[in-house]
């Protein structure tokens, strides 16, 4: 059921649709050029339905004018600005990674903390990525005074190969924009907003430095800092500038980093640092006066290992060759691996960190980050006994999925513990009872009874060890499970790992394997063919996921 993937501008091959927010969808595409030349790229396209609009048309061209002559190691390139049809496109480069939201929502799920080092590496590169926008000039020598408006955790990659990049540009603000916002009006996500910012006030880079010490306040506490149950909230809290030291939720948060991200968040402006260069320099500082060892390379090898799965998964369908780069050729369609070859066994582990957390988070990022009446009396753990070694050590895996059999709620021994004595043992008899037998009957009585205890006590053992072991295989291992499928538009037929379920989206898909990925087709009438690879976690269970479906380009 592969379709032909479509072709833009004569030279961009859609591959697969990576989402769509605002006012565009996101394309991973192929660039091809003359002999032979290919490369991934991402390609951004303005809705169709938002094409006609010229406020729309504007805001996208105003994107693309701010970030088409940003090259910077930590900022994300431009490489095409296009029309196809009646719809606008931007090329811009393919950054192989995650953006840190996913990141903290992966090392939450291992109930980790991210080490300081590659927080603070994080950061360090945001930062100098920001400095050089906001210091940028146009061609012509004149200062393009660029503020991005909208730092947070989705705006910022950090890729495999262990760089951060700042994107989106959709918002900021330039002296060269056709359009500007007037006073009053807010742009950008409000968890992230400066005060200034919260207030509709004029807003300059030393915004998007508050907004990156919030992003590094997150990272360093796995907690959110202005997050509130409503927006007025959320602005209240901006505003009233109450803000923890880290320290409070993080023990072992060492006090010269605190204080970088303590200033970079003051409330008034004028008392942070100079610009993001000076706030990236402190931070250095604090790594060095720490002792703490940092690079791109750590960072590299830590994204790896956290999103080893995500990986093992690409290398198994083809999609990233030997040297951990992606293959255009088996990007779209991705051809499903024959049932006749090995399966991948690589299971994903929690990274290897580099300092014992005090306080591991919950399974999944503290949304109301307030401190509670609990949190000032929480007991302080055990204080670190040094700081970063030079090599990352492995943390504690997730719990194993056969334990080791211990005492139960019966009373039942430990396999290494010697047996207890039979109370049928002629110790603990009358004594006028057993006289009259030989001793060698007498023996071989007391010995038959230590054989028939030790073994009831090792079948009580195997007993417990299949009951686990078969909840483990029943709970996690491979087996038939439950895959819904939505889209939007609904109706759409739907194929798995090339054939046809009869189904029409919502639907229903029973016996789907888990633990192995597969291949979901998406056909509409008038929209774009969709190719997703899903991978039920669980046997017995129902895994959901939606899709959204683009029009036909016209």
């Amino acid at each position: 059921m592969a379709m032909k993937a479509p072709v833009i501008a004569g030279k961009y091959t859609l591959l697969r649709r990576l989402g769509h927010g605002g006012m565009a969808e996101v394309f991973l595409a192929k660039q091809m050029s003359e002999g032979g030349f290919e490369k991934l790229v991402v390609l951004k396209r303005i809705l169709p339905h938002l094409a006609s609009g010229p406020e729309f048309v504007t805001m996208f061209l105003d994107e693309a004018r701010v970030a088409a002559d940003l090259r910077h190691p930590n900022v994300v390139t431009i490489a095409d600005v296009g029309r196809a049809g009646d719809t606008l496109f931007m090329v811009m480069e393919f950054l192989h990674g995650q953006d840190i939201r996913k990141l903290q929502r992966k090392v939450a799920a291992f109930g980790q903390m991210i080490p300081f080092a590659h927080a603070c590496q994080m950061a360090v590169d945001a930062a100098a990525g920001l400095h050089y926008a906001h210091t940028k000039h146009d061609l012509n020598g004149k200062p393009l005074s660029i503020v991005h408006r909208d730092v947070s955790p989705q705006n910022i990659i950090v890729t495999f190969e262990g760089s951060t990049k700042i994107v989106d540009f959709g918002i900021a603000k330039a002296a060269g924009q056709s359009t500007h916002t007037s006073t009053g009006v807010l742009k950008g996500k409000y968890t992230y907003m400066s005060p200034e910012q919260a207030q509709g006030e004029v807003v300059d880079a030393r915004t998007d430095q508050f907004a990156l010490g919030i992003v590094l306040w997150e990272l360093l506490t796995m907690r959110r800092l202005f997050k509130r149950d409503t927006e007025g909230q959320t602005l209240e809290a901006i505003i009233d500038g109450a803000i923890p030291r880290p320290k409070r939720f993080r023990d072992d948060c060492p006090p010269a980093i605190e204080d970088v991200v303590m200033t970079a968040l003051q409330k008034d402006k004028n008392k942070r640092f100079r610009d993001c260069e000076a706030m990236a320099f402190a931070l250095e500082d604090a790594l060095a006066k720490e002792a703490i060892v940092h690079s791109q390379s750590r960072l590299a090898q830590y994204m790896r290992r956290l999103f080893a799965d995500q990986l093992a998964e690409e290398a198994a369908l083809g999609v990233v060759q030997p040297d951990g780069s992606l293959s255009v050729k088996n990007t779209f369609p991705i051809n499903n691996p024959r049932r006749d070859e090995p399966k991948v066994e690589k299971k994903p582990e929690p990274p290897k960190v580099e300092e014992r957390a005090p306080d591991p988070p919950k399974p999944s990022l503290v949304e109301a980050p307030e401190p509670t009446q609990a949190d000032r009396k929480r007991t302080r753990s055990r204080s670190s006994e040094g700081r970063v070694e030079s090599e990352p050590q492995r943390p504690p895996p997730p719990p194993p999925p056969t334990p080791e059999p211990t005492r139960d709620r019966g009373g039942d021994r430990a396999p290494d513990r010697d047996p207890p004595r039979d109370r049928g043992s002629d110790r603990d008899r009358p004594r006028d009872q057993g006289r009259d037998r030989a001793p060698a009957d007498r023996d071989r009585g007391t010995d038959r009874g230590g054989l028939r205890l030790v073994l009831g006590a090792v079948a009580a053992i195997a007993v417990v060890l299949a009951v686990v072991v078969g909840i483990v295989v029943l709970t996690t291992g491979p087996g038939p499970a439950t895959l819904v499928v939505r889209s939007e538009p609904r109706g759409a037929s739907v194929a798995v790992d090339g054939r046809d379920s009869g189904e029409k989206t919502p639907a229903l898909i029973k016996g789907i394997q888990s633990g192995e990925p597969h291949k979901i087709h998406l056909e509409l009438p008038g929209h774009v063919p969709l190719d997703e690879i899903v991978t039920v976690p669980k046997a017995g269970t129902t895994h959901e996921v939606s899709f959204t479906l683009s029009p036909v380009p016209r």
